[in-house]
This record gives C-alpha cells, sequence and structure tokens, in this order.
C-alpha cells in the first residue's frame, strides 16, 4: 500500500463521522441507573458508536444537562457551552491527506493502489459497509473491487479465492468483510490474508506486530479512536483509562494502544489501561471508572435512555 494510503483507508472504513467533546461535572449526581453509576467520575467518555461516533467528557466545568442531535453535530442546552469537534471536518482533512500520498506516489511513475474486498452472503450491514469502503477508495484515487460470493460457499473456496488474491500483484490491500456464515472459520480466514495486504489488520502476525509496538495494519475502529484522541490532543501519558469490553477487534486494541509507550516504533499513549468485561463486578467497575481519566466504552449500546443520564451526553450520527 502506498504509505499513508492504508491508515486513511483503514480510519475511514470504521465510518467514524461525528466526534463530540463534551464538558461536565465529575461531581454532578448520577440518577440511580447502573449505566450513570459505572462511568460517574470520568474525565473524558470515548465512544466509538456503532462505530459511527466519538465522544469525550471532560471533568473541567460544570453539568450539562440536554443534548440534542443536529444533522452530524451535536447542539446543546444546559448551563455551559461545549466543544463540539466535527468528525467529518477530520475525515475530509485526513481524507485529503490520503489522496495527496496516492497522487504523489502515481506521480512518481507507480501503479495505482488497488484494494480488493471479498463480501459473503447477503447481511444488509456488510454490503452497506463495503459500499462506503469503496466510495472512499475512490476519493483518494485508490481503485478497488468487490468479489461477491454466495453465503453457501464453502472454506476451502474462500481459502482458494485469498490465496489467488495474496498471489496477485496488482492487489496492494485485501480484506474480509466480517461477519461471515456460521460454517465458516472466521479466524482460519483471517489468517489466510497476507499480513503485507492484510487492510483489517487482523492477521495474527499484525496483531502480534501491534502488542510488540511495531508498525503494523491495525484495526479500523480502535485507530479510529486513536487517530482522533491524537489530532484533538486528548493528554494520554500518565492518565489513567478503563476500556469497557475487550473484543479482539476493538477493546483489545485499544487497550494496547493506549497503554503502550511512546517512545518505541509505534508509539502508544503511555496510559495506565484497565480493561473490564462482562465479569468484572459492578461495584469494581464502578470505583474503576471514578478513577479514570478516559473511558473507553467499545462493549456494545448502553441499554439506559440517553437522554436520562445527566453525567453522560451520548450522540447517534447519520
Amino acid at each position: 500500500m502506498v504509505p499513508g494510503c492504508g491508515n486513511s483507508l483503514r480510519f475511514f472504513s470504521a465510518g467514524v463521522r461525528s466526534v463530540c467533546r463534551l464538558h461536565t461535572s465529575a461531581g454532578s449526581p448520577a440518577r440511580p441507573s447502573r449505566t450513570a453509576d459505572e462511568i460517574s467520575g470520568a474525565g473524558y467518555v470515548c465512544w466509538p458508536v456503532c462505530p459511527n461516533l466519538f465522544v469525550e467528557r471532560s471533568r473541567r466545568q460544570p453539568g450539562l444537562s440536554k443534548v440534542k442531535r443536529f444533522r452530524s453535530h451535536l447542539v446543546l442546552w444546559g448551563r455551559n457551552e461545549a466543544v463540539v469537534i466535527s468528525g467529518r471536518r477530520l475525515a475530509r482533512q485526513i481524507r485529503g491527506e490520503a489522496k495527496l500520498d496516492v497522487e504523489s506516489w502515481v506521480a512518481d511513475g507507480n501503479r495505482r493502489p488497488h484494494l480488493s474486498v471479498v463480501l459473503v452472503g447477503d447481511n444488509p450491514a456488510s454490503h452497506s459497509y463495503v459500499r462506503n469502503k469503496a466510495k472512499v477508495a475512490a476519493d483518494v484515487g485508490i481503485t478497488s473491487e468487490t468479489i461477491l460470493k454466495p453465503a453457501s460457499i464453502t472454506e476451502e473456496e474462500v481459502l482458494e479465492l485469498i490465496n489467488k488474491l495474496n498471489n496477485d500483484h496488482k492487489v496492494d490491500g485485501l480484506l474480509v468483510q466480517l461477519p461471515l456464515p456460521e460454517h465458516l472459520n472466521e479466524r482460519k480466514i483471517c489468517n489466510a490474508v497476507s499480513p503485507s495486504k492484510d487492510v483489517d489488520g487482523f492477521h495474527v502476525i499484525n496483531v502480534g506486530r501491534m502488542c510488540l509496538d511495531q508498525s503494523s495494519m491495525l484495526p479500523a475502529t480502535p485507530w479510529g479512536v486513536w487517530e482522533i484522541i491524537q489530532r484533538t490532543g486528548i493528554p494520554t501519558l500518565g492518565k489513567n483509562v478503563v476500556v469497557a469490553g475487550r473484543s479482539k477487534n476493538v477493546g483489545m486494541p485499544i487497550a494496547m494502544l493506549l497503554h503502550t509507550d511512546g517512545r518505541h516504533e509505534r508509539p502508544g499513549g503511555d496510559a495506565t489501561v484497565t480493561i473490564s468485561h462482562r465479569y468484572t463486578p459492578k461495584d469494581q467497575l464502578r470505583e474503576h471508572t471514578k478513577l479514570a481519566d478516559i473511558i473507553v466504552a467499545a462493549a456494545g449500546m448502553f441499554k439506559t435512555e440517553w437522554h436520562t443520564m445527566e453525567n453522560l451526553c451520548l450522540a447517534d450520527s447519520e
């Protein structure tokens, strides 16, 4: 892949579009719901919603009590002004950088980069994600193709197709859209993709390099969160972070990026990270989040109605 282009493409494929910085008070009374209690006291809440949204919360100003969505931005009513960070603006910025990288690469006499996407089955969400990836690739000057296969395809046929694309010198990036039908072994298929073409960063070699603070492909959502943290100047060095969720594609990579050494080949955030999950006792989770400067919610949607939560402001993007 062109230097810089793969990173930007993966960031955009995450669908991170709205970024909201919300100032609230750590001392504001939480409602008696589990969610509000668990997150009260945190300095920032980082939430890659679906993964369309990144939300952070600061303890430096008194609370905001009412939030309303308006197109791609957050409109706030409360006692203080909020600072709104537009994810769309950051996306345009990175997309512009990627486009310049591609055009510079091509101007130097190199072949235009090409992305191949394998899409198995009829999952509507997967088809939507793949269309967005193809659109973004075209916007930055990367050619792409989507290879559609029926849900009835055998694992051997998928592996044969991946091997063919691995050996095609015209294919620079390759991803197999997840989830796959139940009869297909996702881990086996992800490991079949060449590590050098692994746009999703799911190959065991890329996961291992990430854990060793070495340069590698990274999963889209964690990298999107990391890019937003870096580009908006949210301090992580020496901060206490709670990551709610331990999934291999989101929670674990986010925790790795935030806690690792900033002096290494792939610089990390130098934060102290606590990972919570379904078996973390509620009272312990509550105590961890009270001490947290940053919370990354990587465990799905909270079930509490958003507008009833005084200490957390959320928004969805369209």
